[in-house]
């Protein structure tokens, strides 16, 4: 049968039709503005005004630009759905900085409320205040201030609770401390008590009762109480209101009350907080954000997955409710799962956290990672924080947390990585002081069996360093964890290890307050605690089976340089370790002085590996912590006055940087203007160690790293050392 022109056309047509139908949609742009229209089409000419509408007309690879400047949205966002292959992104507009702000700016007619004081009606409640963008501190008693870090001084900035065995519902001023609740000369009724009385745990609870005079108060009933390390603060009176940069809010008035810095009548920006969260996603897979900044608010997301977090910096991003009354306070950037064994896959890359009141980030599910970000001034009340008290929470198992930088975290334990858990090249600092009891990284005894805890530097602590749990016997001990060329100093203890069969090699500890490496030989355990574990190629200034004291250590244990048992000083083993250099000083005995440890040695120089977390002869010196935009960590340390005469010059590279170039001379302006063609100038390299060749004593040096990423030029700060 021969067919007509008309029905070959028509067959044609549909071909082509159902070929088109079956290639992929072309990816779009949409573009948001601050003062665009939700009535707009979404393009560069006319763009949407919030991100949810910008979401309703997104499909699976478009991206959303943000155009530059800060908006204020509050979105609940449901099954946004992008693809593995081609997943939603909203990203700040090239060379644009973009700011989701939760904060509203507050004026008016302020009035003088009494000496110093003003106050202020507003139309809505405010739970945080800023002034030039710096946070106020609400009026509390003892008086403490972020400005000087007295709110991280316990001792100080808290009042001490005498322990009392009896009761879960009052607390007694211990009459042997500097600050007296009876020489106030009001009751504090209704005020928000801040209560460190768990030991690791601290609550919000309402004062119930108190009569101006009395050294105790009540409160309703607290979970987890413990007789002992008991300290509180208060908040929510008026009466507290009494030096500047505090202030106080009136829920039942809508009234602010400040005390400005400096005194008189406010006039400088101020701005309230008046939101947590200014996305809430729910139900929501495969999206980007990258290049965008928050201001005192953050982002909320239940059972999503494969969300990215990228290049994105959290500035106040949560903040306690206690001034509205609220005693629980659990708002952080979160990441829950209804089912926290579901893997969720998401990821926080190259962020910033930074100054909040509660935990800095939440995770459930599997295979979340952190990396590359930065977090300080986390939760400097840790009233309700999660879990076992946690700055940085990730539930599930098989979590990520690598090259993180974290300091000044007030909570007990700083990170939780979950189960089964890699722990590595993080930098921490400058924790756990608000609490007792704690580490730095921990690991519960059902998620220890391949856990890798490795190449970290975890300084200047009150508390340990990295520890595996148990449980009180005869229940089951962990077992099969892994920590390894970690390096630990001036803290109270480094490696804590319990349970049995574990591995505990090549790491580096010294002055400590305790013992350095612990592998704990609890007694009355049937069979005996760390049995099997194997304890080797460790240098530790104090190794022990004790927390304190000297006993034997229990398990697999040879190959170590342990300050109890070896003679001499550490600081001959080391080059220089008061310069965070930690290679084997050469001729060193822990050059070669160490044994493999089946299946989990690393590579190794020379006839057996070293003792220690260094390889002496190595080519490049690992440094932990976050890589910056700029080359960072200096070694020797920036302005010491105490180098070696035979100091190598070493760096952390620039963040997505793989090549270095050397600048290094006696003048500090001549560094600084160097170029390729400046005799200071000495070459590029792959590896992150130069030889600087001979230093004269008492001679200052000036060097510079500049950092290529991709085919751009990263010029790095300038910094000096004197050799001693």
């Amino acid at each position: 049968m021969i067919k007509s022109k008309s029905m070959i056309i028509s067959s044609i047509l549909r071909a082509l039709l159902l070929l088109v139908l079956a290639q992929p949609a072309l990816a779009e742009n949409v573009y948001l503005s601050v003062d665009g229209s939700d009535r707009n089409k979404g393009d560069i000419k006319a763009p949407f005004a919030s991100l949810k509408k910008a979401f309703l007309t997104m499909q699976a690879g478009d991206t959303c630009f943000v155009r530059e400047g800060s908006y204020h949205f509050e979105s609940q966002l449901k099954n946004i759905e992008g693809s593995k292959e081609t997943p939603l992104v909203v990203l700040a507009y090239p060379g644009e900085k973009v700011v989701i702000d939760g904060t509203i700016q507050v004026k008016g007619r302020w009035k003088k409320h009494q000496k110093n004081i003003y106050k202020l009606k507003v139309k809505q409640d405010i739970w945080q205040l800023f002034w030039n963008d710096e946070m106020v501190v609400p009026a509390r008693w003892p008086n403490a201030q972020y400005a000087d870090n007295s709110v991280w001084d316990q001792k100080k900035t808290w009042a001490k609770g005498l322990h009392k065995q009896d009761t879960r519902e009052k607390l007694y001023n211990d009459p042997e401390t500097p600050h007296q609740l009876k020489d106030l000369d009001f009751s504090i009724t209704g005020a928000m008590a801040i209560l460190n009385v768990g030991s690791f745990t601290t609550t919000t609870r309402m004062v119930q009762s108190h009569e101006k005079g009395e050294n105790h108060f009540s409160f309703k009933k607290v979970k987890g109480y413990r007789p002992k390390h008991h300290y509180y603060y208060l908040e929510g009176k008026l009466e507290f209101l009494d030096s500047e940069n505090e202030w106080f809010y009136d829920k039942k008035s809508r009234t602010i009350y400040l005390w400005q810095p400096g005194g008189g009548k406010p006039k400088a920006d101020l701005r309230g907080k008046v939101q947590t969260y200014a996305a809430d996603f729910n139900n929501s897979h495969f999206i980007t954000i990258k290049g965008i900044d928050f201001y005192g608010t953050t982002l909320k997301f239940t059972n999503c997955t494969n969300i990215q977090l990228e290049d994105c910096d959290f500035l106040y991003p949560s903040y306690t409710r206690r001034l509205l009354g609220d005693e629980v306070h659990e708002e952080s950037t979160a990441f829950f799962q209804k089912n926290p064994k579901k893997a969720a896959n998401n990821t926080i890359l190259n962020c910033s956290f930074a100054y909040t009141d509660g935990h800095a980030l939440y995770m459930e599910g599997t295979h979340n990672r952190v990396e590359n970000s930065l977090f300080h001034d986390i939760d400097y009340s840790v009233s309700g924080t999660p879990g076992l008290q946690v700055s940085i929470l990730l539930k599930g198992k098989h979590n990520i947390f690598r090259r993180n930088t974290v300091h000044t975290c007030a909570a007990s334990s700083t990170i939780s990585a979950g189960g089964i858990p890699l722990v590595e090249l993080n930098h921490v600092w400058n924790t756990g002081f608000l609490q007792s009891d704690g580490s730095i990284t921990q690991v519960k005894i059902t998620g220890q069996t391949g856990s890798i805890i490795r190449n970290n530097w975890f300084r200047n602590t009150v508390k340990s360093g990295a520890r595996f749990d148990s449980p009180i016997p005869p229940v089951r001990w962990g077992n099969g964890g892994q920590m390894n060329h970690n390096v630990m100093w001036e803290s109270e203890r480094g490696i804590m290890i319990k349970g049995e069969r574990h591995f505990c090699f090549n790491n580096t500890t010294f002055e400590m307050g305790l013992n350095g490496i612990i592998i704990l030989d609890d007694s009355g355990v049937k069979g005996g605690a760390n049995k099997g574990t194997v304890t080797r190629n460790n240098l530790s200034g104090k190794l022990s089976g004790h927390r304190k004291n000297y006993t034997p250590v229990p398990g697999i244990v040879d190959h170590n340089w342990n300050a109890y048992e070896n003679k001499g000083d550490y600081h001959k083993q080391l080059r220089d370790p008061d310069n965070w250099d930690f290679r084997p000083k050469a001729g060193a005995e822990i050059i070669d002085g160490g044994a493999v440890v089946k299946d989990r040695s690393e590579k190794y120089i020379g006839n057996a590996p070293d003792i220690g977390a260094y390889e002496f002869g190595e080519k490049n010196y690992w440094i932990p912590g976050r890589q910056e935009t700029t080359s960072s960590i200096p070694i020797p340390r920036d302005k010491n006055i105490a180098a070696k005469s035979d100091a190598d010059i070493m760096w952390l590279p620039a963040y997505k940087s793989k090549t270095s170039l050397v600048y290094f001379g006696e003048s500090i302006d001549v560094v600084q203007k160097a170029t390729k063609k400046s005799k200071e100038y000495k070459g590029s390299q792959n590896n992150n160690i130069f030889t600087p060749g001979p230093l004269k004593s008492g001679k200052t040096y000036f060097w510079r790293i500049d950092s290529i990423v991709g085919k751009k030029v990263i010029k790095g700060p300038v910094w000096s050392f004197t050799v001693e």
